[in-house]
């Protein structure tokens, strides 16, 4: 009896451990086949959101290009303002003035540049930065808003839609709906779990075959997200951007005066002082003398040959003949920080204006002794360090702060991006390219012609610098 208790309990055991390994292998295949669907949906939803943001950002970048284009001419505007601060570009000026080669001509050029100090010093009793950037910001937010005008085009002819509702208006809605229909479109594919519940085949075969749907379930989902975005193409044909409500600049703009206007005209006539003696030495020893650091004039800074580019060729041992110059053209060597000079500051932390006005008065008690003066240099180099002096204290006579209308400017940017993003998404590959290209168009106009052209103002046209 204890021999047939046992036997059966062994055969119970069996029976029972082999259905909960077969319950066990079952669960874990549906784990495993629930997965693999939960990944495709998640990965072909990601695909439908990263294109749809890519179309979005596309459009959101053209529109950036279109306010660069239009901050750039306003920068230029307000360059040109009477009612902001003369910036001198003085270190362009004088990377030009060394390939200068005509030593009345160089002249003439410093001395304009001196004029244009002056200029900026008289101005400083009439400027009114915060009415300039005033009317420069509402320039921008008008010309920012040409962008409204333009709408969408037309589908392309043959695409032609089943009927299919168009999604939400609503961007967020819109693309987190992309999840939503890619699930339902992958319900039959796990209704199809239970179909290899019977044991009758392989776990293997069963899991071929799931995967088989899973791609069947992938191109339903597909053409039926495609034909979504034909209907919702169809619904943005036409449809415009709207910036009207853009709001308008309500920021001010601080003006502080650095150093004393009285001081800065001090330097002006000390550096003038200086230049009629710059003069006397360029005119009796040439432009060889007008710089501190020497100029390029008369140096050859062409190649001799296309090889002599290369340092680790010999002209001599390949047989070339290097004696012909081939007259290439020459290049501007840019001044980045300072002008060149040989005075030195005396104070650490860079000359002050009241200490560069004594120098250069010191520097001005010298004779210069025409064509027989041995030591010439010392005028020139004196005239350059009060020259660099002068444009520095004329560009730093004044600080202003922009940083409202930098941020309201950037806050318009983002509000156009944003707003024409949310209607990208809706757009067909036909529809985004043209409307791209009529954001590229109106850019291009503003490069081209300024803002005044664009905004059709005849009255700035004529006015247009």
């Amino acid at each position: 009896m204890d021999d047939l208790r046992e036997a059966l309990r062994g055969a119970l055991d069996e029976a029972v451990g082999a259905t909960a390994k077969q319950r066990e292998a079952e669960e874990k295949l549906n784990r495993e086949m629930a997965a693999k669907r939960d990944a495709a949906v998640r990965s072909l939803a990601s695909a439908w959101r990263s294109e749809r943001n890519a179309a979005s950002a596309r459009v959101g970048q053209s529109v950036r290009e279109l306010a660069f284009a239009v901050s750039d001419s306003m920068r230029e505007r307000l360059s040109r303002d009477e009612r902001m601060p003369i910036a001198i570009n003085h270190l362009e000026r004088y990377s030009a003035m060394k390939a200068i080669q005509d030593r009345n001509r160089l002249l003439a050029r410093i001395e304009q540049t001196i004029d244009l100090a002056e200029i900026a010093l008289g101005r400083s009793e009439s400027l009114d930065p915060q009415a300039a950037i005033s009317e420069a910001a509402a320039t921008f937010r008008e010309a920012l808003q040409r962008a409204s005008a333009i709408a969408v085009a037309p589908v392309e002819e043959g695409l032609e839609a089943d009927g299919a509702p168009a999604q939400s208006e609503d961007r967020a809605s819109f693309l987190a709906s992309f999840e939503e229909d890619a699930s339902a479109a992958f319900d039959d594919a796990l209704r199809l779990l239970g179909d290899f519940g019977d044991g009758s085949q392989s776990e293997e075969d069963r899991l071929s075959a799931f995967e088989e749907s899973l791609r069947a379930a992938k191109e339903r989902a597909e053409s039926a997200h495609r034909n979504r975005l034909r209907v919702n193409a169809e619904t943005a044909a036409g449809k415009t951007v709207g910036l009207d409500d853009l709001p308008v600049f309500d920021g001010t703009v601080d003006c502080v005066c650095v150093p004393e206007p009285v001081q800065v005209a001090e330097l002006i006539a000390a550096v003038r002082e200086s230049f009629a003696t710059y003069c006397r030495v360029v005119r009796d020893n040439g432009v060889f003398s007008a710089f501190s650091e020497g100029s390029s004039f008369g140096r050859c800074v062409g190649r001799l040959s296309w090889y002599s580019a290369w340092d680790d060729w010999s002209a001599e041992e390949l047989g070339y003949d290097d004696s012909e110059y081939l007259g290439d053209a020459g290049f501007r060597e840019f001044v980045r920080s300072r002008i060149p000079t040989e005075v030195e500051d005396v104070e650490e932390k860079g000359d002050s204006l009241p200490t560069v006005i004594s120098r250069m008065r010191e520097f001005n008690k010298r004779k210069y002794h025409g064509m027989l003066d041995d030591d010439f240099k010392q005028h020139v180099d004196a005239f350059w360090y009060g020259f660099g002096k002068l444009m520095e204290a004329v560009n730093g006579m004044f600080e202003v702060d922009l940083s409202e209308y930098v941020c309201y400017c950037r806050k318009l940017t983002d509000a156009g991006a944003a707003r024409c993003g949310d209607l990208a998404v809706r757009m067909d590959g036909g529809q985004l390219k043209a409307y791209c290209n009529d954001l590229a168009a109106l850019r291009d106009e503003i490069r081209n012609h300024g803002t005044e052209w664009v905004l059709g103002n005849p009255e700035r046209r004529r006015r247009r610098w």
